[in-house]
């Protein structure tokens, strides 16, 4: 995968997220990672909101 517009396109097929800013864009994300192959988050910043059938990990207090 190269470059991409948005991040739901960065999300599209992926095997997991990596989540390292809190940017609000990050922030909002919810149905872009139904299109996640796996749907695994990794949360630096514990910004995004843990819901059923994401394997989440907040890394931060």
């Amino acid at each position: 995968m190269g470059y991409v517009d948005s991040t739901g396109a960065a999300l599209d097929g992926g095997d997991g997220a990596v989540v390292v800013t809190d940017w609000d864009e990050f922030a909002a994300l919810d149905a872009e990672f139904d299109t996640m192959a796996d749907l695994v988050v990794v949360d630096g910043r514990r910004i995004v909101e843990r819901r059923d059938g994401i394997t989440y990990e907040g890394l931060t207090w």
